[in-house]
């Protein structure tokens, strides 16, 4: 009896201590762990890879776990002491994902795993987040911080900082580009299931790895501005409407401005269930409040047909014009146009029909899209089928919106 007892106090005294510190006899390593209750480096026994211990450990218990590792350098391959997990190396090597779909991993039993991370040349990569399904866990926040406002008389950082315009985030990828196989990268496309039925909405962006911008009339109920419960929503990634690549929804953001029946702050970030891989496939727009020399202003979206909105995606090449001509095209807009939106006209030209709802005014230079506004009021909206030079489209600046998009996103 006292044997059992024995064995049971030493296995329960192994998963505690499991669960609060990663093995101590692992000698320390020359790289810095940048959450070492979580993640700790092995030693470096030869050139080329180094080994590293890593604890899963959520908050409650997760069906389907999907891991992040981000390193500052490019890796070369990384291997794991498990078989559970499906193993995928970004495109610029700089991101593992660890997949496990099946796993259950409960907030009481920790997972510990044992990785190794090979790489090429003397340059050492070293990890530099870590994520959960999602939630970062490494590197943690600070809770001890004290650089708070302080009051009027000590507010010279805050006068400073109001005085410039936002800077625009620095991504672990390039933005805005396009390729011959995907003019847009960045399209999506917004799906409603209720019941049996399945709907197309809207248009979205993809704006990072993770979230997209539409309107927010496409995500909320008729009558008022609750978001329609992520369940019912899905995301289809992709030039085809109807493309098989579907995301889940994690969050939908509506920008607290906005009310049910108005086009003011008219404007949503939804944020995915799982990370996007940025590819020639899928590439975020990019982001920006500068006014510079542009080659060419256009909105793409899908194109709009008799029947609704069609597969075809393609671009419409527009011109902002003034609020005034815009209201004496249309005099209905005088009590919903204010400074955070402007009129855009299609080209007399141009025969490509684009606009709908969540669909994006984005300039061109130098083969790089910005994206500079959303379609809030498009020519459907309006039960038109023709874009021309007497047909406006209704866009919500995106420039006003940048701190509030920032402050979500990144």
């Amino acid at each position: 009896m006292f044997l059992k007892v024995l064995i049971a106090f030493h296995a329960a005294a192994a998963l505690v201590s499991m669960s609060q510190a990663v093995p101590s006899d692992i000698p320390e390593s020359p790289l810095a762990s940048p959450c070492p209750e979580t993640f700790t480096y092995g030693t470096i026994d030869k050139p080329g890879y180094w080994t590293g211990n890593l604890i899963l450990r959520p908050d409650h218990d997760i069906s389907g776990v999907w891991v992040r590792l981000i390193f500052d350098k490019e890796v070369e391959k990384v291997t794991l002491n498990s078989e559970e997990f499906i193993i995928k190396l970004s495109e610029d090597s700089k991101m593992v994902k660890l997949q496990s779909p099946d796993m259950l991993l409960k907030a009481d039993n920790p997972k510990l795993l044992e990785v190794t991370v090979n790489y090429k040349g003397s340059a050492v990569p070293s990890l530099q987040e870590y994520r959960l399904n999602a939630r970062t866990i490494c590197p943690q926040k600070n809770h001890n911080r004290h650089d708070v406002f302080l009051g009027d008389a000590n507010a010279d950082y805050f006068l400073s900082s109001i005085q410039h315009k936002p800077e625009s985030p620095k991504l672990p990828f390039e933005c805005g580009v396009s390729y011959p196989s995907n003019q847009y990268p960045w399209q999506a496309s917004i799906h409603l299931h209720f019941a049996k039925e399945k709907r197309y909405a809207c248009e979205a962006l993809l704006i990072s790895s993770e979230y997209l911008l539409t309107s927010a009339h496409c995500v909320t109920f008729i009558n008022d501005t609750e978001a329609i419960p992520r369940a019912f929503v899905k995301v289809h990634l992709g030039s085809d409407k109807e493309s098989k690549d579907q995301h889940y929804i994690r969050e939908i953001f509506v920008h607290p401005g906005y009310r049910a029946g108005s086009i003011i702050d008219d404007i949503a970030v939804i944020k995915l269930l799982d990370y996007v891989d940025v590819n020639k496939v899928y590439r975020p727009l990019c982001l920006d409040n500068e006014n510079a020399d542009i080659d060419k202003l256009v909105i793409t979206g899908f194109q709009i047909g008799k029947d609704g909105v069609v597969g075809n995606l393609l671009e419409s090449n527009v011109l902002r014009i003034d609020n005034k001509e815009c209201i004496k095209l249309t005099p209905y807009l005088k009590e919903v146009l204010d400074n955070d939106n402007y009129c855009v006209s299609y080209k007399s030209d141009d025969k490509n029909c684009v606009g709908d709802s969540g669909s994006g005014l984005l300039a061109f230079k130098n083969n790089k899209a910005t994206l500079k506004g959303l379609v809030v009021l498009g020519p459907k909206l309006k039960n038109k089928e023709v874009c021309d030079a007497k047909t406006n489209v209704v866009i919500l600046d995106i420039a006003d919106y940048l701190p509030w998009i920032y402050n979500i996103v990144f």
